[in-house]
Parts: C-alpha cells; structure tokens; sequence
C-alpha cells in the first residue's frame, strides 16, 4: 500500500508505530498486552486497529470478544489515547447493520464509508454518530485521487 508515505523516515522518527499480527495466528490478550505496554511507555496517543474482523475471528466465544472491545474502548479513554477501529460490513451497497455484538453501541462516533450507484460507483461517506454533538447525517461523495481525499457536501 503507498500512501505517499516515507515509510523508513516515519518509522525512524519515533512519531510512528506499526505492529502487524497474522490474522491467523493472532491471539486477543497479546495483542491487548502488547499494545497496552507500547501506550504506558508514553509515546503512543492514538491508535488505529484495523480491522475489528481479524480481532474477532481470533476469540472462540463472541460474549467473550464483545466484552474484549469494551473493556480495551474504556482502557482507551481512562489513558486518554484516541482510537479508531475499522470493521467491514458483508453488504457491498446497502447495510441492514453496522457492527455486531453491539460494537457500535459502545463507540462514541461511527462513520460509514460505502458505495453507491448504478452506471458509476461512486464512493460515499455518512456520519451515522457522534456521541454529545450535532452532525449532518446526509451522506457524501468521498473522491480519493493523487492529492489524497476530498469530501464534497452533498447537494
């Protein structure tokens, strides 16, 4: 994937981490664990786990994973570290749900990123909540190009 990142650069200058676990052999509590001890050496104050689905293929029991991705959201905002989850929807048009084991219930925002069209697909991106503040909840065209990700207001 290129972002147009440098990515040596960013991962030498300290203000970069990755960590990447097989969704194959990835295990909850270490991930938990490992990622828990990278946010208490100070450096780490906001966190992008992609994707939720790996997370939740690697739990045999869902009870247990929900509980998982509630206590890590409140562990998150006690060491007040920002996080972005992703998790993909099976619809590729329409959804009829966002997340299960009430995932979205425990997220202060949600944004959806989705197709739309017939002739022309046409990427879109929608706030569906925002915990304690107002949003416009129309949907948008996202247009992804070389200079990186413009949203237009929708008309």
């Amino acid at each position: 994937l290129n972002l147009g990142w440098e990515s040596e650069k960013l991962l030498s200058s300290g203000y970069f981490d990755l960590m990447y676990r097989s969704p194959v052999e990835m295990q909850m509590d270490e991930v938990a664990a490992e990622l828990f001890g990278r946010i208490r050496e100070g450096k780490i104050k906001r966190v992008a786990i992609d994707a939720l689905g790996d997370l939740e293929r690697s739990s045999i029991d869902q009870q247990r994973y929900a509980d998982f991705i509630y206590a890590l959201t409140q562990w998150f905002a006690v060491e007040n570290v920002t996080c972005m989850m992703t998790t993909e929807t099976p619809e590729l048009f329409g959804i009829s749900t966002i997340t299960e084991h009430q995932v979205s219930n425990m997220s202060d925002n949600l944004v959806l990123l989705g197709f739309a069209g017939e002739d022309e697909i046409q990427r879109r991106v929608r706030i569906i909540k925002t915990r304690g503040s107002a949003h416009d909840p129309r949907s948008h065209l996202l247009e992804i190009g070389k200079s990186g990700a413009v949203v237009k207001k929708a008309g």
